[in-house]
């Protein structure tokens, strides 16, 4: 089985043009170039936009650079939560040793990976939506260090 998995991630490294991740032994720098969400080559009718993401905490990095966190806005349906699942994916796949869809990755080691998305509305749920969301957030935030990739979207 470990065989497998390796040649079917071999397989997805040279089909999705992928490219080798490197770790940054400081953890304190996130750099993807040119990173695309693996689904959607096989999914999208058009195009797919590849996206760069530069999150460096050290003393030296340049004064415009972001730093630890990052409130994402715009308009519905310009690509937030897509460009939020893009990066969970790349970590994810790094993190598991594979290669990833980017054209240069630069990854901390994470400890964790908390990833937070909408919660659907239910009739059955003792609680309303804004609860549960609350819930789950503060559930998250909870089990968060120093070292984890918490990403939270609506």
């Amino acid at each position: 089985s470990d065989l497998d998995a390796l040649t079917a991630m071999a397989i997805a490294a040279v089909e999705g043009g992928c490219t080798r991740p490197c770790f940054d032994p400081s953890g304190t720098r996130l750099e993807l170039r040119g990173a695309k969400h693996p689904l959607l080559d096989t999914l999208a009718t058009a195009g797919v936009v590849p996206n760069d993401a530069v999150f460096d905490e050290s003393s030296n990095a340049p004064p415009d650079t972001l730093r630890r966190c990052v409130f994402l806005t715009g308009p519905n349906g310009s690509g937030k939560s897509v460009f939020m699942s893009t990066v969970a994916c790349v970590a994810l796949l790094a993190q598991c040793g594979s290669f990833v869809p980017a054209e240069h990755a630069v990854l901390p080691l994470f400890d964790s990976l908390q990833c937070h998305g909408h919660v659907p509305d239910s009739v059955q749920s003792q609680t309303s939506s804004f609860v549960t969301e609350c819930t789950r957030v503060a559930q998250a935030l909870a089990r968060c260090t120093g070292k984890t990739l918490l990403l939270l979207d609506e």
